[in-house]
């Protein structure tokens, strides 16, 4: 920890954004914070009584174990002005109808909040069973604000609308049988994990990698048609260099014929296993606070950097594991939260961007080959 920089018991944890570093160095972003009191989530940052005392910086360096082995940490610092890049990926199911115009309200307050003129951007993303680029990654929040006020529900089709795109218009007899591609259509659908695999894959890896790279989750987390599992949609986060942050909304599937719940359980385990936090806010109140302790967040980072004693990049899974070396700063029941590993990948460039419209569809993942 910073030297002189003050702490408390409930200091939010920063985000993890691994990087390899020539030749072959890593680096993670990770902060701390302390255990809630009396169980109670964790809440904004700044003193609320405790606070870590100011160590000098060779003993606040933190272990670092790469697959158990240690590695020698060659660079512990603040780090605050790396620029982000941010996608907004919300849930417009049928499930979200009540609760929508609630998250587009504190998600423009979001935005108005966190992005710095000229040096942050962010890109705005709806799905269903497919996900839609509302906007492209973008600095100007006149056409922010556009994207998130013009996303709408999304309700499956009606018997009738069902039973009339069977019918061929022309002849008004029966349309000619789908394509085997086309059996799980997407309309009236939830596709969380496969969204997620998408905008990794197709925005958030497309930013320069002097970013700091999250995408914001807004949605109940039941998956129920997807392409990818929920693990290939981390590991898809993990090699974007992307932080995944899940604020899990109640569904209300009241007076429909709609089964839904609020998989608390799946969007924990996406978030953490990418260096994020899920929130699972119950009003309106705490979805602000959710939306305040993700900015506070992303602007509270420690770099923490290594040079791997294995230095082949063979795209193996690397598992990591930080603690905290000062005895005293243990004490204070600090939680470091971080990234759980990185891809040994060699180094690639970055795919060309290409403009793309707004409200422009993205390919959804490839369809996994069917087992002989």
């Amino acid at each position: 920890m910073r030297v002189g920089e003050r702490f408390i018991a409930q200091l939010l944890c920063a985000l993890l954004a691994a990087a390899l570093l020539a030749p072959g160095g890593f680096a993670s972003r990770a902060g701390a914070r302390g255990a809630p009191a009396h169980g109670q989530p964790p809440r904004q940052q700044q003193t609320r009584g405790r606070r870590v005392d100011a160590q000098p910086a060779a003993q606040a360096t933190p272990r670092v174990f790469e697959n158990d082995v240690p590695q020698t940490v060659s660079v512990f610092q603040r780090e605050t002005e790396l620029p982000l890049s941010i996608a907004i990926l919300v849930d417009v199911s049928g499930s979200q109808a009540s609760t929508l115009p609630d998250e587009k309200e504190f998600a423009l307050r979001f935005l108005d909040s966190i992005l710095r003129p000229g040096k942050d951007d962010a890109a705005i993303l709806s799905f269903t069973g497919e996900t839609v680029l509302e906007q492209d990654l973008t600095k100007d929040r006149a056409s922010l604000q556009r994207a998130i006020q013009r996303l709408r529900v999304v309700l499956p089709p009606t018997r009738k609308e069902q039973e009339d795109s069977d019918v061929d218009p022309a002849t008004g007899s029966a349309a000619p049988a789908e394509k085997e591609e086309d059996k799980d259509s997407p309309i009236g659908w939830t596709s969380v994990w496969d969204a997620i695999w998408v905008t990794a894959n197709e925005v958030t890896a497309q930013t320069s990698g002097q970013t700091r790279r999250a995408i914001i989750l807004l949605s109940d987390g039941d998956d129920t048609l997807r392409r990818v599992s929920r693990d290939e949609a981390v590991e898809a986060a993990v090699k974007a260099n992307t932080i995944v942050y899940s604020i899990g909304i109640e569904p209300d599937c009241h007076g429909t014929d709609m089964a839904c719940k609020l998989d608390k359980k799946a969007l924990r385990k996406v978030s953490e296993a990418t260096g994020g936090r899920a929130f699972f806010p119950l009003d309106d109140e705490q979805l602000a606070a959710a939306f305040a302790e993700i900015n506070q967040e992303l602007r509270t980072q420690y770099l923490v950097a290594y040079s791997p004693t294995n230095k082949a990049r063979d795209n193996t899974y690397r598992r990591i594991r930080i603690e905290i070396a000062n005895p005293r700063l243990r004490d204070q029941k600090i939680k470091l939260t971080y990234r759980e590993g990185y891809f040994a990948a060699p180094p690639r460039a970055a795919a060309p961007r290409r403009e793309r419209a707004p409200q422009e569809r993205l390919k959804r993942p490839p369809r996994r080959p069917k087992k002989r």
